[in-house]
């Protein structure tokens, strides 16, 4: 090994759920982040509890309902999550968001942009818009 390189650091397994989870929370928060900072979801529709990290998020025209537990206003009008986000179904049942697709799922139809039913089908199927290694995509 040239003794000019830096070791790699070993980040993880994607083998490893704990490795999984967090990379899955990462891009869950970069995704919250994109989509208040390109508009696509407004800031308006937000309701904020008192303690002013907790939000609603009305998914009109559905009844659904996405939940922030710890959300955060950010420069340049972004947004920082830091928490849990779920969403409640027009069931009436609270579920978690566990992976970026699933929130897509949740918000497309919330969105200010229409998106075509086959661009958000190529999106959902194109992993690498998440940032993970392709050790871990082999798991999405």
């Amino acid at each position: 090994m040239d003794t000019r390189m830096t070791p790699t650091v070993d980040h993880g397994s994607a083998d490893d759920p704990d490795f999984r989870a967090n990379a899955s929370c990462n891009a869950i928060n970069r995704l919250i982040r994109c989509l208040f900072a390109e508009g696509l979801i407004d800031p308006a529709g937000l309701q904020w509890a008192a303690d002013g990290h907790h939000a609603r998020l009305p998914l009109l025209p559905s009844n659904r309902v996405l939940y922030f537990s710890d959300l955060y206003r950010a420069p340049a009008g972004t947004f920082q999550n830091r928490g849990p986000v779920e969403v409640l179904d027009d069931d009436g049942t609270l579920k978690p968001i566990e992976d970026p697709a699933q929130l897509m799922g949740a918000v497309a139809s919330s969105l200010t942009i229409a998106p075509t039913s086959e661009g958000l089908e190529l999106l959902l199927r194109d992993e690498s818009w998440l940032g993970l290694s392709e050790q871990f995509r082999a798991f999405c």
